[in-house]
């Protein structure tokens, strides 16, 4: 098993890609904690966790909820192997009626989220001298499009901060990736599907086959393969990816 004994958290994991990356882990043998804002669909993802795991609800854009969940990782488990920052908000908005309010929760949600379980774990990873980092960010975190401005700008972030860190932590044994999906099939896809139905009229399957057509594979990606490229980056014992962003779409 490639992550026998390790210790991980995964944010987001109540579903879509943050459930497929806590299962996978778990099957590899890690010790999971897993947070996430419903308690109903975290206890779906524990109970199907082989290896011993904590579970708790935690708004990670909050920094005292944030820090209190770290802590009781590090608490129950002795170390923190592995940081998966999965957790964010994909709403879309045209920027002729984005509010500021609405700018910010997209940014908070999908890039100070990234800052703050980061921040809250590289001091334990770095006591340890050891730690893998993997940041699910986004193809338009390369790229632009439309009605996405605050998401794609949140996800440029990410990439950016990425490259950033893993300067600074590298002399710590610490590597910090990220994974740039592009469409995923998940249950946020499935309600931005609807928000576009309701608002063009397009049917659920025209807009499904344009999403195909837009990712270079010409298929919807799914979260499996988004878990098995992020197992891939935190597996990695020799080191040399460090500030990557992995495409896949």
């Amino acid at each position: 098993m490639k992550l026998n004994g390790k210790v991980a958290i995964v944010t987001g994991a109540s579903s879509g890609i943050g459930k497929a990356i806590a299962l996978l882990f778990s099957k590899e043998g890690a010790k999971i904690a897993i947070c996430g804002r419903s308690k109903e669909r975290l206890d779906e993802t524990s109970r199907n966790l082989k290896e011993s795991h904590l579970s708790l609800t935690c708004d990670v854009t909050k920094e005292a909820e944030v820090n209190a969940f770290v802590d009781k990782v590090e608490e129950r488990f002795g170390r923190i192997d592995i940081l998966v920052n999965n957790a964010g908000d994909p709403t879309s908005m045209p920027i002729s009626k984005m509010t500021l309010d609405f700018w910010n929760r997209i940014i908070s949600a999908n890039l100070t989220s990234v800052f703050l379980c980061t921040s809250a774990c590289l001091p334990v990873m770095m006591r340890q001298r050891y730690g893998h980092i993997v940041n699910v960010a986004s193809i338009v975190g390369k790229m632009g499009g439309k009605y996405i401005s605050a998401y794609s700008a949140g996800k440029h972030g990410v990439l950016g901060f990425t490259r950033s860190v893993a300067i600074e932590v590298k002399d710590y044994g610490i590597t910090i990736n990220a994974v740039c999906p592009g469409f995923v099939d998940t249950p946020a896809t499935d309600r931005n599907i609807e928000n576009i139905t309701q608002k063009t009229g397009m049917s659920p399957e025209e807009i499904r086959k344009f999403m195909a057509k837009e990712n270079q594979s010409g298929k919807i990606i799914t979260s499996e393969e988004v878990a098995m490229e992020v197992l891939n980056l935190a597996a990695d014992e020799t080191g040399k990816k460090n500030g990557e962003a992995i495409d896949l779409w």
